[in-house]
């Protein structure tokens, strides 16, 4: 009887390990940040003018006036100057990497940021990758957010 018992009990602690051991070997974790603004676009108002078409880039032109350009995932972030310390993380993390940051005026670019990006309110970060697409929108009050923010800048990274 007791020797039944200990083939149970190595069976029921064996068998959980090896199959921790080959996922961990054959098994590959792969995230994705999905592109926003594929099958719709959110109403904005009728003064920004703008046409959107599906799936929705912001336009080159647009990136490359506000400084963001070439081949680099960039994060565009509408806060005052006072708070702009909440992003100390995302650049030390991320100094050395292709990632440009761009800060704009929350009250002088405001068209910029409804029209073209299509932050509402409470977002004020919007994450773009290297062709223009909008992957992510972000509330910087939130820590749980700049983190989430780090983390699809990482996926992003590795990605492209």
């Amino acid at each position: 009887m007791k020797s039944r018992q200990v083939i149970i009990l190595l069976v029921a602690l064996i068998f959980p390990s090896c199959i921790f051991i080959f996922l961990k070997i054959f098994g590959k974790n792969r995230f994705d940040v999905q592109p926003m603004f594929v099958n719709e676009v959110p109403a904005v108002s009728s003064a920004c003018g703008v046409e959107y078409t599906l799936p929705y880039q912001v336009a080159d032109s647009v990136l490359q006036r506000i400084g963001i350009g070439g081949n680099r995932a960039a994060y565009v972030y509408f806060v005052d100057e006072g708070r702009e310390r909440v992003f100390t993380r995302v650049y030390e993390r991320y100094e050395n990497d292709p990632v440009t940051a761009t800060r704009l005026d929350p009250k002088q670019d405001s068209i910029i940021r409804k029209c073209i990006f299509l932050l509402e309110e409470p977002f004020d970060v919007v994450l773009v990758d290297s062709n223009g697409v909008i992957r992510g929108q972000y509330d910087s009050r939130e820590r749980d957010e700049i983190d989430r923010l780090i983390t699809e800048i990482a996926i992003l990274i590795e990605k492209y």
